[in-house]
C-alpha cells in the first residue's frame, strides 16, 4: 500500500510538473500547482507510514536488553523489538498441538521453528512478522499467558 501511494504521488507530481511547463493559462497553472501539491503530500503521507512502530513497552526499557537476545530455533534473530508486535488473546492461540496467529486479518499458523522457548518476561504474547513467498509470516513468536 505504502509503495503504490508513493508511485501515485510520484506521477501526480510529475504530471503537474508537465502540465505547468505546457500550460497556457493561469486556471491550467493553478491545476498544475495544485497536482504537485497534492501529489508531495501523498509522498510525505506514505514515508511517515512507513516508520516502523515501536513494540517495546516503553515504560520498562529494562526489557530492550532481553528482546535483543531472541532468536527463533534457527537462530535468527527476532531483532530488538522494533518490528515486534504485540498480540491481545484473541488474536493467537493454538489449533492442533500448534499455535497460530491473526496477522492482517487472517489466521496464520507458527512454524515450530519460529517459536521461542524462553521464558516470556514482558508477559505479553509477541510476534515478530515478514514477508515470505509473497504473504506475512510469523519469523519469532513468543507465546504469552493467554489468560
Amino acid at each position: 500500500m505504502t509503495i503504490i501511494g508513493g508511485m501515485i504521488g510520484a506521477v501526480l507530481i510529475g504530471l503537474g510538473l508537465l502540465m505547468n511547463h505546457y500550460s497556457k493559462t493561469g486556471a491550467q497553472s493553478t491545476a498544475a500547482s495544485l497536482l504537485v501539491l497534492v501529489g508531495a503530500a501523498m509522498l510525505l503521507i506514505m514515508a511517515m507510514a512507513s516508520i516502523p512502530v515501536k513494540a517495546h513497552d516503553h515504560n520498562n526499557p529494562g526489557l530492550n536488553p532481553w528482546l535483543k537476545t531472541l532468536k527463533n530455533k534457527h537462530h535468527v534473530p527476532c531483532c530488538d523489538g522494533s518490528d515486534g508486535t504485540r498480540l491481545s488473546d484473541v488474536d493467537w492461540d493454538t489449533k492442533d498441538g500448534h499455535y497460530r496467529v491473526r496477522l492482517n486479518g487472517k489466521w496464520v499458523d507458527v512454524p515450530d521453528e519460529a517459536v521461542v522457548e524462553e521464558p516470556n518476561l514482558a508477559g505479553q504474547t509477541m510476534v515478530w512478522p515478514w514477508f515470505k513467498d509473497g504473504e506475512m509470516r510469523p519469523r519469532c513468536f513468543l507465546p504469552g499467558s493467554m489468560t
